[in-house]
This record gives C-alpha cells, structure tokens and sequence, in this order.
C-alpha cells in the first residue's frame, strides 16, 4: 500500500472517529435535557373573598391572564357592595365582560372580572364584614 493512500484511510478513520464523538455527545446532551419543558408563566395570586359559609367563594369559577372568570352571582354581589359603599364607577368596572361558556351555554351567565375588581370586591368584603361585626 503506498504512503498517499495509508495518509487517506487514516484520515478517513480519523473523521469517522470525530463524527462518532460528537454525534454521540450530542444525543447525550439532548437526552439528558429532555425532561425540560418550558413552562408558562404563573399567574400571580389575588386574595379570594369568601363567602357567606366562610369558605373560599364558589362563584368564582377559574382565573387566567385575563382576569378571573366569575358567575353571575359573584357580578350581582359585586354590584350591590358598590352600591352599599357608594363606590360605583371603579376603573377596573368597564371590563367587566360575559362571556359565552360551553359548560353554560348562555351569554351573560360568566364573566371575565379583571383583577383589581376581586381585590376591590376582597376590600369591599372585609369592610362589610367589619361593619357587621360592630365596633
């Protein structure tokens, strides 16, 4: 065999070799890194307010980026804590919007509340609460 070709098939193995190593760093890399996900971010918590029974308030039905998703019923009690404190118009109260749920079938049965009005309906809670109770 002459020199030329013993020089080609050592380089040839060479790469080979190089492929072989680095294909095989890659696939460890990718496998032990594929338990990673990319998560969303959280949505940051907001106080509840309870309910009549003291426990967290059922009208609530879930929250998102959007704002939380309520029922009617937590909308009216809201409303009627507005008009007790004399609070009406609060900025957060124009984006208060039904919404057309498949689980309600009904337009105006949910609605999106953004997230100051359930801290403001929280506040306005505690203070109702607080007159209740008596000095």
């Amino acid at each position: 065999m002459n020199d030329s070709r013993r020089l080609s098939i050592w380089r040839w193995t060479w790469i080979v070799i190089f492929a072989f190593t680095i294909g095989s760093c890659t696939l460890a890399l990718i496998t032990s890194c594929s338990h990673l996900t990319v998560a969303p971010k959280p949505v940051e918590a907001h106080a509840i307010a309870l309910g009549e029974t003291n426990k967290p308030d059922a009208d609530i039905i879930d929250g998102d980026a959007s704002g939380l998703h309520v029922r009617k019923i937590w909308v009216d009690q809201y409303f009627r804590l507005e008009a007790k404190f004399k609070e009406q118009n609060w900025p957060g109260d124009d984006k208060i919007a039904a919404e057309k749920s498949e689980k309600f079938l009904a337009l105006g049965s949910q609605f999106t509340v953004p997230y100051k009005c359930s801290d403001h309906f929280a506040d306005m809670k505690r203070r109702e609460r607080l007159a209740e109770a008596g000095p």
